[in-house]
């Protein structure tokens, strides 16, 4: 089964880092499972931070990617798994690639498009 929120497999809805900065909605609705291993006293203000620290991790991507076709450099790598997984991630704070950062927006296309991604 899919995480409904990101659509990737549904491991990642047990990452804490994940789980920081769900919406508190989205937290309490899987801390209600009855698998789930821990109970955390959510913050608001740690899901504010976690929305900031993705923007800043678009805008510093964009422009590493301004300057390279892929994030570790002219080839394909582990590096582009890992960030195409954190834009993806990113929908379920509602954030996505801002229409400005358009090195972002090409990668975004060009590695999501890849038949690996699909899986």
């Amino acid at each position: 089964m899919n995480c409904p929120h990101c659509n990737r497999r549904e491991a990642c809805r047990d990452d804490p880092r994940y789980l920081e900065a769900l919406p508190l909605s989205c937290v309490a609705e899987f801390s209600a499972r009855e698998d789930f291993p821990h109970d955390y006293e959510q913050i608001p203000a740690l899901v504010e931070r976690s929305k900031l620290r993705v923007k800043n991790f678009f805008a510093d991507l964009d422009e590493r990617l301004a300057e390279v076709p892929f994030v570790a450099g002219a080839r394909y790598s582990a590096a582009d798994i890992t960030a195409l997984v954190t834009v993806d991630f990113a929908k379920a704070l509602e954030l996505s690639v801002a229409g400005y950062q358009a090195a972002l927006a090409r990668w975004y296309e060009a590695v999501s498009g890849r038949t690996s991604a699909a899986a």
